[in-house]
C-alpha cells in the first residue's frame, strides 16, 4: 500500500534462484504468463521508485502435469498355477492413481484384490483369469487416461488321463500306443522312448511301429 503513493512506480517480477521475469510500469500489479511444466517455483515482486523499494511476500507456483500414457499393456499368456502380468507406462504429477479393470459379462469391473500399481500381477493363474484387462491412470491434475485393453490367455497344464496299456504282439506284428490327455495341447511333443531311449519325437497322441 505505501507504494501506492508513490509518483513514479514500477514493479520487477522474479522467481527466485532465477533471473528477473518481468518488469515494467505499475499499471495492473498482476504478472500473467502462459504456463509450461519448468515454470514451477517461488515468484515475489520488487515495487520500487527512485526513493525506496519493497518486496511482496514469496508464493509458490505449482504446476501439475496431466496424465499421459506413454506405453500401454500388451497381450499375454500363462500357464495355470503360474503368474502372469501387465504394465503401463505414465507420464504426470506424482501422486499417480492406477485402476485396473477386467471385462465381465462386456462390462468393466475394478479388480480390488490386486495391489493398484503400474504393474498388474496375477499370480497362481486359473482359467477363469482369461480375459480382456485395462488401466485407468488418474492425478491430481483432474484428468484421467484409459490404457487400451489387453488379452490374457490362460493355459492348462498337460495332464495325463490313462495310462499306456501293456501289449502282446507276435513277430512280425504291428503294435500301437496310445496315450491320451487334457490341457491345453498347443505346441505339444510327444516323446516316445523304449528303455530311456527317444525313439519318436511326435505332435501324435499315438505311436505305431
Amino acid at each position: 500500500e505505501a507504494a501506492n503513493n508513490f509518483e513514479s512506480v514500477a514493479r520487477e517480477w522474479f522467481k527466485k534462484n532465477n533471473d528477473k521475469s518481468h518488469s515494467g510500469e505499475l499499471k495492473d500489479p498482476e504478472y500473467k504468463l502462459e504456463v509450461k511444466k519448468d515454470d514451477g517455483g517461488t515468484y515475489y515482486c520488487r515495487i520500487k521508485n527512485k526513493n525506496s523499494s519493497i518486496k511482496s511476500k514469496e508464493v509458490e507456483l505449482k504446476i501439475s502435469i496431466p496424465i499421459s500414457i506413454k506405453s500401454h499393456p500388451g497381450n499375454t499368456e500363462g500357464w495355470a498355477g503360474k503368474s502372469a502380468s501387465f504394465t503401463v507406462t505414465v507420464t504426470g504429477t506424482p501422486p499417480i492413481k492406477y485402476q485396473w479393470q477386467k471385462k465381465e459379462d462386456g462390462k468393466w469391473e475394478n479388480l480390488t484384490r490386486f495391489s493398484q500399481s503400474r504393474t498388474l500381477k496375477i499370480s497362481k493363474l486359473k482359467t477363469e483369469d482369461s480375459g480382456e484387462y485395462r488401466c485407468i491412470a488418474s492425478n491430481e491434475a483432474g484428468n484421467k487416461e484409459i490404457s487400451n485393453s489387453a488379452i490374457l490367455k490362460v493355459r492348462e497344464s498337460i495332464t495325463i488321463i490313462n495310462k499306456l496299456k501293456d501289449q502282446e504282439k507276435w513277430i512280425g506284428e504291428m503294435v500301437t500306443f496310445k496315450i491320451e490327455t487334457q490341457g491345453d495341447k498347443k505346441g505339444i511333443r510327444y516323446f516316445w522312448k523304449h528303455n530311456a531311449l527317444v525313439v519318436k519325437d511326435s505332435d501324435k497322441d499315438e505311436f505305431t511301429f
